[in-house]
């Protein structure tokens, strides 16, 4: 909608059209008109604002009433909102986590370079250590550090 229809509520618009996700509105939104957006669908031009569904009567016969007034540019994500062209994502040396894979997908990138994680082999050594579970002799100990290492060695 435009907020100058909308600026007080109630607002009596017509609904002149659709905007699904993936498939934009082809027209343009003049006075007292709406169309009906989906979360994900590219703003309609002529429109500045966005009326949650909540705050929407359907009046039947094609329209709608806006039952609380808005101000341009709520409930609208602005394209460039959440990073620019040239914008550093990742620093170098980032482990990939979810996250980190998860922002690579949103801003386009289909490959990443990596470096392959080091092939670690931690191997206790002396006589008194022995794994956990076992019944120890009096001068045994458990080798707990080897599990320690691993844990951290697989964390990076």
């Amino acid at each position: 909608v435009r907020a100058e229809d909308v600026a007080s509520a109630p607002a009596t618009l017509a609904v002149i059209g659709m905007a699904p996700a993936g498939r934009g509105f082809a027209g343009t939104v003049g006075p007292a008109q709406a169309v009906r957006i989906f979360t994900g669908a590219p703003l309609p031009a002529g429109a500045d604002t966005i009326v949650i569904q909540e705050n929407v009567r359907d009046l039947g016969g094609g329209s709608i009433e806006v039952t609380a007034s808005t101000v341009a540019g709520r409930n609208i994500r602005r394209l460039g909102l959440d990073f620019s062209k040239g914008d550093v994502l990742l620093e170098k040396g980032r482990l990939l986590d979810p996250a980190a894979l998860s922002l690579a997908a949103s801003a386009n990138h289909p490959q990443a370079s990596v470096v392959k994680r080091p092939l670690v082999a931690i191997i206790a050594t002396g006589d008194e250590l022995l794994p956990p579970g076992s019944d120890l002799g009096p001068d045994q100990i458990i080798s707990s550090n080897a599990y320690g290492v691993a844990a951290a060695a697989r964390s990076v």
